[in-house]
């Protein structure tokens, strides 16, 4: 969303994205082993490691997941940060540690799940080895900031939880941890070349396993100054690997939160990340007790390019398990909705609980045998007032109190009120539209998605913990220090709450009244355009207004037609169904306030 404006398509925004996320795991590492050796060298054999760890790729090419992508980025810099916790004392070493908790959590909170108490257990370990007992109290106030500032995602996500599918759907089948453990016969791939495809591509890598024998190997190499630090780096890879094995079932499945981590080859990327330090831990070590910087740097070159060789040579697009061509123009809502009639995660795992009908089944029309609502005796006034993303209003006028449902899956926050009256609001229906009785006479109707007691307690931490983390970098800093940091809080916060206020009232639409019977069926309320002027080729985006008096008997499509003012020759036509297909109308309850959505082509 950031690059596409400036000219980048989707598909090329999401490389470059995605190649970002690389390239910064990369250079944190680099970041990181420098500032902890000194040595530039073993620096950038520990960041090229990382770059070509096989996880960190098949998570790009083969399993395109960004945001598990940009929390492996995230992995150096949370380490390095809240080490250098050890040894910085100011305030604002430990605020931009938080930040980076907070990042990880926001990021993907199931790396978050292991990353942040690994990165903790890491860093008091070396702190009691060195007895530095008091930055110990450093580290948990990051972590503890960097939690409040993301308390806003994270608590509601742990308290609604039941409230969705996630459990029953993400924790059943093959997204149970158990299902992808394995035998020690099956643990490491059958070849130096990685596989990235079949079944073997959740096994570990044959090389980086070869790699973290020649660390544990190499003891004698070891620098007293980095040794503690090594050690505990090959404890943490071998960790991850024997976690992959069928005998630690009981770790999977009797800990609390950890079966959310779905697939324990999600610790792959903790893997590899310890043993890529540790090679560039073992390198700085050699080259100060035993090997000539020619030697180090010959040695270095030879485990790189072999590193590149067999990590990328099945990186191509026909060894690749779920590749498929798409283009540019493909994405969008039709693709979206495409892949919900094939149970795309984002149709099962992650609906309300109120919902019935779920993937597939959601685009499938009204069975003969499935129960209806009966309709109003008296069809009920309604007019469209406003609509924002999150509210729409209606005036309402009855002769007697009628079910008034909403077009949305209700969810804890969905709230009515009439006449400025909170009423009793439920979910009904197959989908669990968002349901309220409203009595008869004319009332003002505002349906609206609010914040929860849960999610106002979530943002108020979040607030206090950014008010703290301000106040105590500002009360740290001195002179043209708290100055700057002054002018970049005004400089950062007034555009974003003008920004907000902006997109808020731009969001705000007022539908132009149409009021159409068709059959006692339907009745088209009204409509919206983006926009009046468009230049050829462009497309319309028009809203449609509907409210449901009975449900159709049969499902119809919906056609526009477009004329010139002076003549009734049609230059542009689109027939299709509501929802391109995905809300049939035999699905609409009878009181149903629908707003459809539609993209018509101008032609050129």
């Amino acid at each position: 969303l950031l690059f596409h404006p400036i000219g980048l398509g989707y598909l090329n925004a999401t490389k470059l994205v995605l190649s970002l996320n690389l390239v910064a795991g990369g250079v944190g590492v680099y970041g990181y082993l420098g500032w902890l050796t000194g040595r530039s060298w073993a620096a950038l054999c520990g960041a090229i490691l990382y770059l070509c760890a096989p996880y960190l790729l098949l998570v790009v090419y083969e399993r395109g997941a960004a945001a598990e992508s940009l929390a492996l980025a995230l992995f150096p810099w949370l380490f390095w940060l809240m080490h250098r916790l050890l040894y910085h004392t100011g305030f604002v070493a430990v605020g931009m540690a938080a930040l980076m908790v907070a990042l990880m959590m926001l990021a993907h909170n199931i790396t978050a799940l292991f990353a942040i108490p690994t990165v903790v257990l890491y860093v008091a370990l070396l702190g009691l080895y060195a007895q530095r007992w008091r930055p110990l109290g450093r580290i948990a106030l990051a972590v503890g900031l960097g939690l409040g500032l993301s308390a806003f995602y994270w608590i509601p996500a742990i308290f609604e939880l039941g409230y969705s599918r996630a459990e029953s759907v993400m924790l059943t089948g093959q997204a149970n941890v158990t299902t992808w453990l394995l035998t020690p016969g099956d643990l490491l791939q059958n070849s130096l070349v990685v596989h990235y495809g079949g079944e073997e591509r959740f096994h570990f890598s044959l090389w980086f396993a070869l790699l973290g024998l020649a660390v544990l190997g190499g003891g004698r190499l070891y620098d007293r100054q980095w040794g503690f630090n090594l050690v505990v780096l090959a404890i943490g890879w071998l960790a991850v690997l024997l976690l992959q094995l069928e005998v630690m079932q009981l770790f999977w499945t009797r800990l609390p939160m950890v079966r959310f981590i779905q697939f324990p080859w999600r610790l792959y990327g903790l893997g590899t990340f310890c043993l890529s330090l540790a090679v560039g831990l073992l390198f700085a070590s050699a080259q100060v007790r035993l090997l000539s910087r020619r030697l180090s740097w010959a040695l270095g070159i030879i485990l790189l390019l072999l590193t590149l060789f067999f990590a990328t040579y099945n990186l191509h697009v026909h060894a690749l398990t779920l590749w498929k061509m798409i283009r540019e123009e493909q994405i969008g809502r039709a693709d979206l909705f495409e892949r919900g009639r094939y149970n795309f995660a984002l149709s099962t795992d992650y609906t309300p609980i109120w919902m019935q009908q779920v993937g597939m089944t959601i685009s499938l029309p009204r069975a003969a045998d499935e129960p209806i609502f009966a309709p109003s005796p008296e069809m009920p006034i309604v007019q469209l007032v406003r609509e924002t993303a999150t509210i729409i209003e209606v005036d309402v006028a009855a002769t007697a109190p009628f079910d008034l449902r909403y077009h949305k899956v209700f969810f804890p926050g969905w709230t009515v009120e009439v006449d400025g009256a909170p009423v009793p609001t439920i979910a009904s229906g197959s989908l669990g539209l968002v349901t309220a009785q409203i009595p008869a006479g004319m009332h003002h109707v505002r349906i609206a998605f609010q914040q929860t007691p849960v999610r106002r307690v979530s943002d108020l931490v979040s607030w206090i913990s950014l008010t703290v983390l301000l106040g105590g970098v500002l009360f740290g800093l001195t002179g043209r220090r708290r100055l700057m940091f002054l002018l970049l809080i005004l400089l950062m916060g007034a555009p974003a709450y003008l920004y907000t206020t902006q997109v808020r009232a731009q969001g705000t639409r007022h539908p132009t009244p149409y009021m159409a019977n068709l059959d006692d069926t339907l009745q088209l309320l009204a409509y919206d355009f983006d926009q009046t002027v468009l230049p050829r080729g462009d497309s319309l985006q028009v809203r449609l207004y509907w409210f449901v008096r009975t449900t159709p008997a049969k499902n119809l499509k919906l056609f526009i037609h477009l004329l010139p003012l002076e003549s009734e020759e049609r230059v542009g036509q689109l027939d299709q169904e509501p929802a391109l297909g995905y809300n049939p109308t035999t699905r609409w309850e009878s009181g149903e306030l629908i707003v459809d959505a539609y993209e018509f082509p101008i032609p050129t």
